[in-house]
C-alpha cells in the first residue's frame, strides 16, 4: 500500500511538472522575396499548426517585411506583435533566448521549436551549417551552434526546423539532446514539403513522425530529400545520396559541367548496397527468418522489399538512359560550339556560336533603339548569314534539345517517388538496430 501511495506520488509529481513546463515556438520567415503583395511562404506560414488555438504552444513570429498581403496575414494571427524578419531581430531573438536559459527563465524539461521558413543558400567554405535570407541580409545557422550547446547543458529540449533551400548541413547541429529537422535537404527545395510538415506539427505527435508522413506523402513530392539529424535518418541519408543526382532536371544540369556530372545507375556499387540494406527487412529473430534471409541473399527467394527495390530500379534507369541521351547532345552541342572566325566587311570577327548569338542579340536591340552605323549594319547582316547555315543550325537545335527539354523533370519525379519508399523502408530498418537515444522522437508537441 505504502509502494503504491510512493508509486502515485511520483507519477502525479510527473505530470505536475509537465503540465508547468513551457512550451515556446519561434517562427523566423519570409525573407529574400522580391518585391510583390506577398511571399512564397503565406501558406506555410499561415497553416502552421503549433499556432493554432489549443496548440499548447507561446509563439513568438519574425515573419516578411515589406509585402503588404503577407504583412496583414502576420497582423491578422499574432494581433500586431510580429515583427519583420530581419537578420537583427533573428540575432536578438536568439541572444534573448540564451539569456533565459542562463537566467533560468528557460529551464530542464521545457522546449523550445526554432523553424525557419525563407530562402536559404548554399554552405560556404567554413559554414558548418548554412546562410538563410531575411529582408535585409543573411543570417548564419551556425549561430545556432551555441543556443544549442546551452539549452542541452541546461536540459532545455531544443529542435530546430529549417525549411529553405540547401538546408541539409543544419542537421549537422543534431545530437543525442536536439533534434533537427531540413525539409530542403542538400538541394533546392520547394515550400510545399514544408507546408505539410507544419501542417502535421499538431498536439501529441512527434517531429519524428512528423517528418517521416511528411516526407512520403505524395502530395507534398519534390525534387529533393529532406532529412533529419536521428541516427537512422542519417543512417537513411547516406545510404539513398547517390539518387540526389537523379532528382534533376535540364535545367538544373545546365549549370553542372559535364565533367562533374555523376551516373549512379543501377549496376552501381552504392545501388547495389542500398538493395543489400533493404533486404535486412527479411532477418528477424528466429532460425526460419535466417534461412529465408540466407536465400534472399543468394537470390533464391524474393526479399519482402523487392516491389520497392524493381520500382527503384526502374525509375533510376529509365533516368539515366534519359538523361544520357540529353548529356550526349550536350557534348556534341559543344564540341560544335568551337571558336570560328568570320569576316566583316575587312575585318576577321572570332568567337563561338554563343558569343555570335549574344552579338545578334546586342546589334537588333541597338537596332530598334537607337539605328545602327553603316558598319554595325554589315556586321548584323554577316551574323545573320552565319547563323543561317547548316552547321550553326545543328549546333542549335543540340542546344535546345538539352536546354528546353521537359521529359526528364518527370523522370525525376519518378526516382523521387521511389526514394521516399526507400527512405522509409531504410529508415525502419534502421530505427530497429539503434540503441541510441531519439531527440526526434522525444519531442512531443
Amino acid at each position: 500500500m505504502f509502494s503504491r501511495k510512493i508509486a502515485l506520488g511520483i507519477f502525479v509529481t510527473a505530470i505536475s511538472i509537465s503540465a508547468f513546463a513551457k512550451k515556446e515556438i519561434v517562427f523566423f520567415g519570409g525573407g529574400g522575396e522580391p518585391e510583390g503583395q506577398t511571399t512564397i511562404f503565406d501558406a506555410t506560414y499561415g497553416n502552421f499548426a503549433p499556432f493554432k488555438e489549443g496548440s499548447g504552444w507561446k509563439a513568438r513570429s519574425y515573419f516578411d517585411g515589406g509585402h503588404h498581403i503577407s504583412e496583414a496575414l502576420a497582423e491578422d494571427m499574432f494581433k500586431g506583435a510580429n515583427k519583420p524578419m530581419t537578420a537583427q531581430n533573428m540575432k536578438a531573438e536568439i541572444a534573448s533566448l540564451k539569456q533565459r536559459i542562463q537566467s533560468g527563465d528557460l529551464k530542464s524539461g521545457d522546449q523550445l521549436l526554432i523553424t525557419v521558413a525563407t530562402h536559404g543558400a548554399k554552405q560556404k567554405d567554413g559554414q558548418r551549417t548554412h546562410s538563410v535570407t531575411t529582408t535585409d541580409t543573411d543570417f548564419d545557422m551556425d549561430e545556432l551552434k551555441t543556443l544549442r550547446d546551452l539549452a542541452e547543458a541546461k536540459g532545455v529540449q531544443l529542435g530546430i526546423v529549417d525549411m529553405s533551400c540547401h538546408s541539409g548541413p543544419v542537421t549537422s547541429l543534431g545530437s543525442d539532446k536536439t533534434c533537427v529537422v531540413s525539409m530542403g535537404g542538400e538541394g533546392v527545395a520547394w515550400n510545399i514539403s514544408g507546408d505539410k510538415f507544419g501542417q502535421l506539427l499538431t498536439k501529441g505527435n512527434s517531429l519524428e513522425n512528423a517528418f517521416l508522413t511528411s516526407r512520403k506523402d505524395q502530395r507534398a513530392l519534390v525534387l529533393g530529400a529532406p532529412q533529419i539529424s536521428t541516427d537512422a535518418g542519417k543512417r537513411a541519408f547516406n545510404a539513398t545520396k547517390f539518387l540526389t543526382e537523379s532528382l534533376m532536371g535540364s535545367d538544373q544540369l545546365a549549370d553542372i559541367p559535364l565533367s562533374e556530372i555523376s551516373c549512379y545507375g543501377s549496376s552501381s556499387l552504392p545501388f547495389l548496397r542500398l538493395v543489400s540494406d533493404l533486404k535486412k527487412v527479411d532477418k528477424a529473430a528466429g532460425f526460419q527468418s535466417y534461412y529465408k534471409y540466407a536465400r534472399v541473399q543468394v537470390g533464391l527467394d524474393k526479399s519482402k522489399n523487392q516491389p520497392v527495390i524493381d520500382k527503384m530500379k526502374a525509375a533510376l534507369d529509365d533516368y539515366n538512359a534519359a538523361r544520357d541521351k540529353l548529356i550526349q547532345s550536350q557534348e556534341e552541342a559543344e564540341k560544335l560550339n568551337k571558336r570560328e572566325c568570320i569576316n566583316v566587311a575587312d575585318t576577321k570577327m572570332c568567337g563561338t556560336k554563343e558569343q555570335f548569338i549574344s552579338g545578334v542579340t546586342a546589334l537588333t536591340a541597338k537596332k530598334k533603339s537607337n539605328g545602327l552605323s553603316p558598319k554595325e549594319a554589315i556586321e548584323l547582316a554577316t551574323y545573320q548569314k552565319y547563323i543561317n547555315t547548316a552547321s550553326f543550325k545543328k549546333w542549335q537545335t543540340l542546344r535546345s534539345s538539352f536546354r528546353n527539354d521537359k521529359t526528364l523533370h518527370d523522370k525525376a519525379m519518378n526516382v523521387a517517388k521511389a526514394e521516399r519508399e526507400v527512405y522509409d523502408e531504410l529508415y525502419k530498418i534502421y530505427s530497429a538496430e539503434n540503441k541510441k537515444p531519439n531527440p526526434c522522437r522525444d519531442f512531443k508537441l
